[in-house]
Order: structure tokens, then C-alpha cells, then sequence
């Protein structure tokens, strides 16, 4: 190997390594803060959940609520539980969108001969699947959370109602 040929296939080294150093680095990053928001909107959903179930348990021992209002104060259990479950929705298609953004970072020819890299085959699937999954993620997200907003709403309503009574 001449001279020239060690050079290029030093670069092609640096190179390589500075791609898989960047495809570890946005991996990581979009996994941690993708499963703080889920886990966040999941636990938003679930303390009110507890919170309206307390109220109610409360409420329920009084003698001047009638069984018809704890009913309606439960209703905005149901937003609650939907939006835990859109909550899990979103989990498993922001897994689904770290797979295929993992298979997309991975789905390289790697060669000896500038630019060191170029897409195969599969690339060009797996990144529109991982873009895919990836809005599926933000909707069951922004559901979620629409979930928990709503969820709030119906038990001020109720809240108002109850202290019309």
C-alpha cells in the first residue's frame, strides 16, 4: 500500500468513525427526551386520575351529593384513561421510530474510496418508515395531551356544577 492509499484509508477510518459517533450521539439524544415527554404526559394522565378519584371519594360521603353528580365528576375519568392510553400508543411508536432511525443509521455502504459512506439499499425504507412512525408519535402524543387538557376542562365543568348545587 503506497503512501496515498495509507492516507485514504486513514481518512476513510476518521470518517467512519465520525458517522457512527454522530449516529450513537442523535440515538441516544431522541431516545432520553422522547421517553421523558411519554413518560410525562403518561404521568400527568394517571395523577389525575388519582387526584379526581380522591375528590370523589370525598365527595362521596357527603349528604348532599347525589350519586348522578359523582357519576358526572367520574365522566372526566374516561378523557384521563385515553389519555394514558394514547400515552402508550405514543411509547410504542417512539420505539418504533428509534428502530428505524437506528436501522437508517446503520444501513451504510461503508468504502475505502471518498466519500466513505453512501446509503444501501434498505436506507431509503428505513428512513420513511422511521418519518412515518415518527408522526404517528407525535399525533398519539399531542392526543395524549389533548386528552389531559380536555380532562381538566370537564372536571372544572363539573367542579362549577357541583358548586351551583
Amino acid at each position: 500500500m503506497n503512501d496515498q492509499e495509507k492516507f485514504q484509508a486513514e481518512e476513510a477510518r476518521r470518517v467512519h468513525d465520525r458517522i457512527r459517533a454522530q449516529e450513537d450521539l442523535h440515538n441516544r439524544a431522541a431516545i432520553e427526551s422522547g421517553a421523558a415527554a411519554i413518560k410525562t404526559i403518561i404521568l400527568a394522565n394517571g395523577g389525575a386520575i388519582v387526584a379526581v378519584l380522591a375528590f370523589l371519594g370525598n365527595i362521596a360521603g357527603k349528604e348532599n351529593i347525589e350519586v348522578k353528580q359523582i357519576a358526572d365528576a367520574a365522566q372526566s375519568l374516561m378523557w384521563f384513561a385515553g389519555g394514558i392510553s394514547a400515552g402508550l400508543g405514543c411509547m410504542l411508536t417512539a420505539y418504533l421510530t428509534n428502530l428505524n432511525n437506528a436501522n437508517t443509521a446503520a444501513s451504510h455502504n461503508l468504502t475505502w474510496e471518498h466519500p466513505h459512506v453512501s446509503p444501501d439499499h434498505e436506507h431509503r425504507r428505513y428512513y420513511w418508515f422511521s418519518r412515518g412512525w415518527q408522526w404517528t408519535s407525535i399525533f398519539t402524543g399531542a392526543v395524549a395531551w389533548g386528552c389531559f387538557v380536555y380532562g381538566i376542562i370537564e372536571v372544572r365543568e363539573t367542579l362549577l356544577k357541583l358548586a351551583a348545587t
